[in-house]
């Protein structure tokens, strides 16, 4: 039998389908892959390849792998890394591809992009140095070869950070490298505002000693203690007027060369015991204090210390002869204790907002004092290590790279620039027309007084949330305003890519209606700090694949969609619950770089098989909505999601409400062609997914901050 590979390719971040782009099926070898066959996407960004590998008993088992390529013969997207192995049958591979990718390849155009991506990071910029290129380096031709499966520039300096994790090797590779990636950075001439950062790797020196490769005692220390999770989380510049630069420095100012303040902050990791004694010893030692309140609410570090004056000045390290921007702590003025007294901070610039920094200790005259006129060599400095800096430009890629870090989730740079809220987009709801027989004029009115209080539907579902979870009444009137707005909402009809989800309320039924008292709502405001749950990814899903889920019972007849849960696993309690899912052998799949880089989940599990239906809710009438199956078994669902169906109605444009239905019998087994009552189906809540314009909205008003 001749085996095909077919599939859809869409855009990661929309769901749209990518027309006229070239596919190469392959067979991965050990030595060299083999070409199968190569085709064009059609209008429905559908493919398929004839290849010619035959399949079957007696027949090779290839291991399949999609190349896509523009008209140029540039590959845009390999799956090489997730192939398909000892490959038996006809498959089919659904490739997403970033639409930054299609704009950097000219096959979308920057004004094609959805309003709330188009003034988004450019993947390009993301792995650009902000240098030029030096031929024929041998180390720089190493670095780019390491930042080739990387998403950007931060993750290959991450890379290179957990490398020298426990190290004992003053000269490993990733000291070279940044090294290198130091002696091509840009100078800055300015540097302004807050910057997160962390610590790259620290050494005793980079002389070339006898016992060089395993005496760093240093590094190997603050490995094997901190791991990668200083207390130090970054640094803030302001800038020095001339009289005050002279009043701290007894130096003249120089015009051609703008001077800042700058001071370090620090973070406090209650659940790393080594952090937080190294935390409590460096506020008694460098006389840390307590950050102000606001700054704490928007970055979430808890103190600051350490002032330093900065600008741009020749390096003092004998082995980078160049100008650098220079954090200076040595300046008497700063009342820094040794050995912050010691240190000199040098900086440059190695990508759009983001920079490299080497620490330089003075190793003679530590008694005697900073004297600015003696030359740099009568210190003796010495190079001790790397750390970065980056503006709020990296704010999302660092917090996906850096969990430790804590950056909320509203910091500068996570939330767009694009003016979002505003408009009839914002401010009107979209309602199935006509109004079903179901729905009540009266309570639809007040819905809509309450609209006329609020500036958008958002706002005005959040309002209703916080009432709900805070009275925590099961008999609320604010759940038939929900249940009138979900008679209401617009049928819909498909569902492509990923949708970021919010909880408005549970609702107690059955056991859990105890005396009209909402117990999920109580449960959930101690638990909710421990959700991972992010939102639904909703993807295209073959005919065969849909019959063998489904035991041939789903044969689809309308659109239908194979749908996930995304999951982030990035901080301490995320990584310990997503253990605790890979424990309980919960079928999950890792996310793939993009979709972790841009949409900031890492696993896809709780998996359904979607598609529009009548509504299991005997208060819906035979509604017709969009449903989520989680019932199959072959999806492989643990108590209680093996007994939920979801549904959701469009109740604006990019807003979809939905309510949470669980059948209440559990001793039934799940059957299809039994009717919902059999099941006694029960409401258990209301959720909403999301675009990503009213997912901005979301992040300025603070709803539901902890499922983001």
């Amino acid at each position: 039998m001749i085996l095909h590979i077919s599939g859809k390719v869409r855009e990661l971040e929309t769901g749209r389908p990518v027309a006229g782009v070239t596919v190469e099926a392959y067979d991965a070898d050990a030595l060299s892959d083999d070409l199968l066959g190569t085709t064009q996407t059609d209008d429905d960004g559908h493919y398929e390849v004839p290849t010619k590998a035959r399949v079957g008993f007696f027949h090779e088992r290839p291991d399949a792998y999609i190349l896509l390529k523009d008209g140029n013969g540039r590959t845009l997207k390999s799956t090489r890394s997730t192939h398909l192995r000892d490959i038996e049958k006809d498959v089919v591979i659904d490739v997403p591809i970033s639409c930054y990718k299609l704009v950097e390849a000219g096959l979308l155009r920057q004004d094609q992009l959805p309003p709330e991506l188009g003034q988004g990071n450019s993947a390009k910029a993301a792995s650009s140095f902000s240098f030029k290129a030096p031929k024929s380096d041998p180390v720089f031709a190493d670095i780019q070869k390491d930042l080739l499966p990387k998403a950007s520039l931060l993750e290959l300096l991450a890379d290179y950070m957990r490398s020298l994790r426990k190290s004992p090797d003053n000269l490993a590779p990733a000291f070279a490298k940044m090294a290198k990636l130091f002696s091509l950075g840009l100078t800055p001439k300015e540097v302004q505002g807050h910057f997160y950062g962390v610590a790259l790797g620290l050494r005793i020196s980079p002389e070339k000693r006898a016992l060089s490769h395993i005496d760093n005692i240093v590094g190997l220390l603050w490995g094997a203690t901190l791991e990668e999770e200083s207390p130090w989380v970054g640094k803030s510049f302001e800038r020095l007027e001339g009289a005050r630069y002279q009043g701290l420095t007894g130096q003249a100012p120089d015009p051609a060369r703008p001077a800042f303040l700058g001071i370090n902050h620090f973070n406090r990791l209650d659940w790393h015991p080594a952090n937080l004694v190294t935390y409590h010893a460096l506020s008694y030692w460098l006389n840390l204090h307590d950050s102000p309140e606001a700054e704490r609410a928007t970055y979430a570090y808890d103190r600051n210390g350490g002032n330093f004056v900065a600008l741009q000045a020749p390096s003092m390290c004998d082995e980078t002869p160049r100008e650098v921007f220079s954090l200076n702590y040595r300046w008497p003025s700063m009342h820094n204790r040794p050995p912050l007294s010691w240190l000199v901070d040098e900086l440059v610039q190695i990508g759009d907002g983001l920079y490299l920094g080497q620490l330089l200790f003075a190793t003679r005259r530590l008694l005697s004092g900073y004297d600015p006129k003696r030359p740099a060599a009568d210190f003796a400095y010495d190079h001790m290590g790397y750390f970065a800096l980056w503006d709020d430009r990296w704010n999302a890629e660092a917090r996906r790279l850096f969990s430790f870090l804590e950056i909320p989730v509203t910091a500068p740079g996570l939330v767009s620039n694009v003016t979002v809220g505003t408009g009839p987009t914002f401010t009107t709801f979209k309602c199935e027309t006509p109004a079903p027989a179901l729905c009540n004029n009266t309570v639809f009115a007040q819905v809509e007084e309450d609209l006329r209080n609020h500036e958008s539907v958002l706002h005005l579902f959040k309002s209703y949330s916080d009432e709900l979870q805070d009275k925590q009444d099961n008999e609320s009137p604010y759940f038939q305003r929900l249940q009138e707005l979900f008679n209401r909402g617009a049928v819909v009809k498909e569902m492509n890519g990923f949708y970021r989800g919010a909880l408005v309320s549970w609702h107690g039924s059955g056991l859990f209606d105890l005396f009209k008292n909402n117990l999920l709502d109580k449960a959930w405001g101690f638990s909710a700090r421990y959700s991972t749950w992010t939102g639904k990814r909703f993807d295209p899903i073959s005919k065969e694949r849909l019959a063998d889920l489904t035991e041939g019972f789903e044969k689809g007849a309308v659109p239908t969609t194979f749908g996930s849960n995304t999951q982030s696993l990035r901080t301490m309690r995320e990584k310990q619950l997503g253990k605790a899912m890979e424990l309980a052998q919960i079928w999950g799949e890792p996310a793939t770089q993009e979709e972790a880089v841009q949409f900031g989940y890492d696993l896809k599990n709780f998996f359904f098989v979607g598609h529009e239906g009548v509504s299991l809710n005997p208060s819906n009438r035979g509604k017709r909505i969009y449903q989520f199956n989680y019932r199959w078994p072959k999806l492989r669902t643990i108590v209680p999601d093996r007994f939920c169906i979801d549904e959701i109605v469009e109740v604006a444009d990019g807003l979809f409400l939905g309510q949470l239905m669980y059948a209440t019998d559990w001793l039934k087994p799940w059957d299809p062609k039994l009717q919902p009552a059999d099941y006694k189906y029960g409401q258990f809540g209301y959720f909403l997914l999301m675009n990503e314009a009213w997912h901005q909205l979301r992040l300025r008003i603070g709803f539901d901050l902890e499922n983001v």
